[in-house]
């Protein structure tokens, strides 16, 4: 109910004053919204931001939402607190309906990207709990313009 947002180290564990261990926090975050975070999950996008950089990430881009589901802050990986450079996340954009309704169901679809094609395109999908209705928000994404056989899928925010 803080609004924190943490990234555990489930692999190190620390012990705690009543003989427990608990995962180790790797990078803890305060969101600006005095309203506590209702979801969070990780998308399928690597980061526009640190583009053609040492890419340290431990993570992919995230999102969280406020509001009752209402409010969806886009955001950028977290990185490895131990190497240089390393910055805590950064928000990428927030999303929000025009007259949002009282509370939505949330979550992200994306589908596969065929061979030769423009990036995959991911919706973050939010249907109003009480009258059913459904809106979509589309996360922009582009190939990454490195030489590799690999392409990696970069979020550029929402279109």
């Amino acid at each position: 109910s803080s609004g924190e947002i943490i990234l555990w180290d489930l692999k190190t564990l620390t012990p705690r004053g009543d003989g427990t261990l608990a995962p180790t926090p790797v990078e803890v975050i305060m969101p600006s919204s005095p309203e506590p975070l209702t979801r969070c999950f990780f998308l399928p996008h690597d980061d526009q931001v640190r583009k053609g950089g040492s890419n340290n990430a431990l993570t992919s881009c995230f999102a969280t939402a406020s509001d009752q589901n209402a409010t969806i802050t886009l955001w950028s990986p977290f990185y490895d607190p131990n190497q240089p450079g390393s910055t805590k996340p950064q928000k990428i954009q927030m999303l929000s309906p025009e007259r949002p309704a009282q509370s939505y169901i949330l979550d992200v679809v994306y589908g596969i990207t065929p061979p030769d094609a423009s990036p995959m395109s991911s919706f973050l999908v939010m249907a109003d709990r009480h009258k059913g209705n459904v809106l979509a928000f589309h996360l922009k994404s582009q190939w990454s313009e490195d030489d590799s056989s690999k392409k990696q899928t970069y979020l550029v925010g929402s279109d």
